[in-house]
């Protein structure tokens, strides 16, 4: 990929708003290169996208993590027993979730790659993403505290998302929704949840090849851009996730969806 200004900026852009708002980064990036010929990010910039990102979750829910390195002494929002579990027990689900995405992603690792390939998947799960979001408007409206099992399903609905349109943010929110809990928490889990899987990413990328020759100027603005966005992209995201409205996506995840399976027919 050329590391001209223009394609790095349009790629950290879509990068820090699909990472986060319940779309599919990864489908965006695969029908952005379909379309215009725009190849994926080379290795740096990968990393650097994928950091910027990062560093919006850890700005937005620097409290959680605190108290998660903390061992927990006060907790993740409020005490056992009301929405939110202490914060000792979200560092386990946290690691059952992980792990769980961990082992799906190398078991389905050469079969993501198929599919990040193939345009004409896209569409479909498009669909499947718009629907599950859908179904978020008939949530359990009795909050129930999170347990093991809820970490095992939120982790396999991540590991999902691993195929392109299928939305990370969109399927682990959904899935903590329609188990019951907190609005808020089905938000904060779902994003404490994808601090591993992005640093994990981050890891295989630099493992796989040799970094290639790419501008120090445009590496940063690239990281800063999507950071930026992400940010944004977040906090809003967290807004709509409190007002009860996240099936509002439905419709956009939909019309991609349509949209890719006529092109691809026609």
């Amino acid at each position: 990929m050329s590391d001209s200004w223009l394609e790095v900026g349009v790629l950290a852009i879509v990068q820090g708003l699909t990472e986060f708002l319940p779309v599919s980064s990864s489908g965006h990036l695969a029908l952005l290169q379909h379309l215009f010929g725009v190849e994926g990010p080379q290795l740096l910039l990968d990393v650097m996208l994928h950091a910027g990102t990062l560093a919006a979750v850890l700005m937005v829910f620097r409290g959680e993590v605190q108290d998660l390195i903390r061992e927990g002494l006060r907790g993740v929002g409020p005490p056992e027993g009301e929405a939110r579990p202490p914060a000792r027990r979200v560092a386990f689900y946290l690691l059952l979730g992980t792990l769980v995405t961990a082992l799906g992603g190398l078991l389905l690792h050469d079969r993501m790659e198929f599919l990040l390939e193939k345009v004409s998947f896209l569409g479909p799960f498009w669909i499947l993403t718009g629907t599950v979001l859908w179904l978020t408007r008939w949530s359990p409206s009795r909050k129930r505290v999170m347990g093991a099992w809820d970490a095992l399903l939120v982790g396999l609905a991540q590991t999902a998302a691993l195929a392109p349109g299928i939305s990370r943010s969109g399927m682990t929110i959904a899935v903590g929704l329609l188990l019951g809990w907190d609005r808020r928490w089905a938000a904060s889990f779902s994003f404490l949840l994808a601090i591993p899987a992005v640093l994990g990413a981050v890891v295989l990328e630099l493992l796989r090849q040799e970094p290639g020759a790419v501008e120090p100027s445009v590496l940063l603005m690239g990281g800063v851009l999507s950071w930026g966005v992400g940010w944004v992209a977040l906090r809003w995201l967290l807004n709509v996730v409190s007002r009860g409205t996240l099936h509002g996506f439905s419709w956009y995840c939909w019309a991609l969806g349509v949209g890719v399976g006529l092109a691809v027919l026609m």
